[in-house]
């Protein structure tokens, strides 16, 4: 007697985890690669003449989509808010094209990995976050984060 597939019980696709880093990039294959991940605070080096560079946010969003999710058409955002709520910078709508392979057992999820990669022109330092949100769902992941700008003296240090 074969062995009946045990469900986990969870019926909408879902953001499992969010990752912030320097840069992310995703394989076909489904990898995921992320250099330098998990900062709360960005340090943002100013110009001599004090300027404020942009500065590269990687972002990494991995989700779990069930038998029943896959097939359809999932969309996914990434922006970076202010304090405020005001909205610094976002990622265009990101497809998630969750195909249902011949060879994937009857019932089973898929875990599929996002990768962005954000330059964001942060108007000031402070408090920030950043959210990846599922289109049509109440699916929110925030990261909250502090920008510190340093003077040009400590940014080549």
């Amino acid at each position: 007697m074969g062995k009946k597939r045990r469900s986990l019980g969870f019926t909408q696709t879902r953001i499992e985890a969010l990752v912030v880093a320097n840069h992310v990039e995703a394989s076909q294959g489904g990898l995921v690669y992320i250099s330098g991940a998990g900062w709360v605070i960005c340090n943002r080096p100013m110009t001599p003449d004090g300027q404020r560079p942009p500065s590269a946010i990687g972002v990494a969003v991995f989700l779990y989509v069930p038998w029943n999710d896959t097939n359809r058409p999932i969309g996914l955002t990434v922006r970076v808010e202010g304090a405020d709520g005001e909205v610094v910078t976002a990622s265009p709508k990101i497809p998630i094209p969750i195909g249902r392979p011949s060879d994937l057992p009857l019932g089973s999820a898929q875990y599929p990995a996002v990768a962005a990669n954000l330059l964001v022109n942060f108007p000031k330092a402070g408090s920030y976050r950043i959210v990846a949100e599922l289109d049509g769902s109440s699916e929110v992941r925030v990261w909250e984060f502090f920008v510190r700008d340093l003077p040009p003296q400590q940014a080549a240090a």
